[in-house]
């Protein structure tokens, strides 16, 4: 006789197998301690480092000087012009202003246009795009963090999915002159991460990075309070084989939110408390053809799997499963809760 599997209990079972196109790697059970403790300290040099250019970024800005963090990817303007129409005039639901009035004024001192690079681009174009800064998206997630706004609410703001910094790692100058302060295998940057992913892609999969061109190769920055709103992959474009997340966090405790969350469906149905009068009128005429039972269901909604984000959690997304499969599961980035940033670097790769 088969073996009988609870809903919870088949789930974890096909997560561990990869069934959902995504596998965590924890390196600490593939590296030995002194290689785990070098690369701590690998990961906090690099974390400190880019804590430092993100701090200065608004200094920079005003003094004219080019970004340190300067962002990869353009916006529309629809977020911004949000943000700044909320701010001159504090709108109100159910009867309370969105922010207290401290904050509204302390937000109204800021330049945003400047903040957004809004002089690099033509202001007489009709699609005006947006290169939000570092310090843009730190001000934006901390008036959103104040405001009486719920989730929901913040999730139907014009733009708020482009709410975000990815910065082309050679181009940040901590990697352009690395200490070594590490043995040959950890000399740079490049040679470490490109280590790490041969060797996970190697043990969980049997397969050589080798044979596999590199085809982005971003690093994702989330300061305090900011998040990733519930989206799946759209991968037609550039027919990848893997998707590769390392995180650069060497600490990062339980309540410090940020975590990779993957909404994986539910098998199981639940009876309906309630219901409304068409749906029961449509029911009961269908049950008056068939003179079946009236059972009232509904699909549950999702088991959420939490990935934290620290450095010894690797996070692969094979596009080869089940039909690419990791690009149709939904997963978010829960709101970071530290004051640190957030540190992901997103590489994909395409058989050669």
């Amino acid at each position: 006789m088969s073996k009988y599997y609870t809903e919870e209990k088949w789930i974890e079972k096909k997560i561990s197998q990869g069934y959902f196109g995504f596998d965590v790697c924890e390196l600490n059970k593939i590296y030995s301690q002194e290689e785990i403790t070098k690369l701590e300290k690998f990961f906090q040099h690099h974390g400190n480092s880019i804590d430092k250019e993100s701090t200065s970024d608004v200094r920079k800005i005003f003094a004219g000087e080019s970004l340190p963090l300067k962002n990869s990817k353009r916006s529309t303007d629809s977020f911004l012009n949000w943000l700044k129409e909320a701010i001159t005039t504090n709108p109100k639901i159910e009867g309370l202003d969105i922010v207290t009035e401290p904050i509204r004024e302390y937000m109204n001192g800021f330049d945003l246009d400047t903040l957004c690079n809004w002089s690099d681009y033509n202001l007489k174009s009709e699609n005006k795009t947006v290169c939000y800064s570092y310090e843009f998206i730190k001000l934006a997630y901390f008036y959103l963090n104040a405001s009486i706004l719920d989730q929901e609410q913040i999730n139907q703001i014009p733009g708020i999915s482009d709410l975000g910094i990815t910065v082309e790692p050679g181009t940040v100058k901590i990697y352009q002159n690395i200490a070594d302060c590490h043995t040959e295998d950890y000399k740079s940057y490049k040679q470490t991460v490109d280590k790490i992913s041969k060797d996970v892609i190697k043990h969980l999969y049997d397969e050589d990075l080798e044979d596999y061109e590199q085809m982005a190769n971003q690093l994702s920055i989330l300061p305090e309070f900011s998040f990733m709103s519930c989206h799946s992959d759209d991968t037609d474009s550039d027919e990848r084989d893997f998707t590769i997340l390392i995180y650069f966090n060497s600490e990062w405790g339980e309540d410090d939110g940020g975590k990779l969350r993957y909404h994986i469906p539910r098998i199981s149905i639940d009876k309906l408390p309630e219901f409304k009068q068409v749906d029961s009128i449509n029911i009961s005429n269908q049950h008056s053809k068939t003179n079946a039972p009236l059972v009232y269901h509904t699909y549950s909604k999702h088991h959420f799997y939490d990935i934290s984000p620290i450095f010894t959690n690797v996070v692969i997304m094979n596009h080869t499963a089940n039909d690419n499969i990791g690009a149709l599961i939904q997963h978010e980035v829960t709101i970071n809760l530290s004051d640190r940033n957030r540190y992901a670097l997103y590489s994909t790769y395409s058989k050669k």
